[in-house]
């Protein structure tokens, strides 16, 4: 069934006249990021365009944001990577981007240790860094707004590593808006 859906999915892809879409100017991002609609987040980015000086598809991306569970904990992260843009027509666009250097930290609301000699202590701070590189793949439009050059929405893929000596990927919702960098 995975096999099928994936086939089904590259072959929609392939259907597409896809090309490489260049952006000649950076570019600020600010998007909703959550993996439910009970744990929201925000992210802000900044895209600068091309490979060494020359202008292309691939993109250089930073992106800092926070995302909180009420549940459990909050956390904050940071990443950095590259990203490929690509358009379907001249409106429609998507983005791939893949973040290897990547840390979270997670922060619990309230934390105790037992001593040795058999007291708690409060911890300050409690909870953990991550390293957690980070995969997306969007699609967007363009509107005809001048201050808002995209308008994008997709899957995000965070995996934390180590967690309890395994890795805990966390799919997100991501929604967001390039803006004009002036």
């Amino acid at each position: 069934m995975q096999r099928i859906a994936l086939l089904t999915l590259l072959m929609g892809f392939l259907s597409f006249n896809l090309s490489a879409q260049k952006i000649d100017t950076p570019e600020w991002d600010v998007s909703y990021v959550g993996n439910n609609l009970w744990n929201p987040g925000l992210q802000f980015g900044r895209l600068i365009p091309g490979l060494g000086r020359h202008e292309g598809p691939v993109i250089y991306q930073a992106h800092l944001g926070a995302y909180w569970d009420p549940q459990a904990q909050f956390n904050l992260y940071a990443f950095a990577g590259w990203q490929y843009r690509g358009s379907f027509s001249k409106r429609d666009y998507f983005d791939i981007r893949i973040s290897p250097v990547g840390l979270l930290r997670s922060f619990y609301p309230e934390a105790y240790r037992v001593l040795d000699n058999g007291n708690t202590d409060k911890i300050f701070l409690p909870g953990r860094w991550y390293y957690a590189p980070e995969f997306s793949l969007t699609w967007g439009f363009r509107p005809k707004n001048e201050q808002i050059k995209q308008v994008y929405f997709g899957p995000q893929l965070f995996l934390l590593l180590p967690y309890n000596s395994r890795i805990l990927p966390i799919l997100n919702f991501q929604i967001g808006l390039n803006l004009k960098s002036n």
